[in-house]
């Protein structure tokens, strides 16, 4: 069964990756407004954002720790 997850802080702009994390229940959201977007996947909320001065079109983990 799948399941659908709403994010109330999201991107300013197109989304251009959304990764799930592997062990954990973590959301990656990249867009197109120069943002990572790092997302608890349970609660939806947005744990953190990093900015780059370019538009962010992927991501992946490093670890999923």
């Amino acid at each position: 069964m799948e399941s659908e997850i709403y994010i109330m802080e999201k991107p300013q702009d197109g989304i251009s990756r959304v990764k799930f994390a592997h062990k954990s229940d973590s959301l990656l959201v990249t867009s197109w407004d120069s943002h990572a977007y790092f997302y608890d996947g349970v609660t939806s909320k947005l744990k953190s954002k990093f900015n780059t001065p370019y538009p962010l079109l992927d991501g992946d983990y490093c670890s999923d720790t």
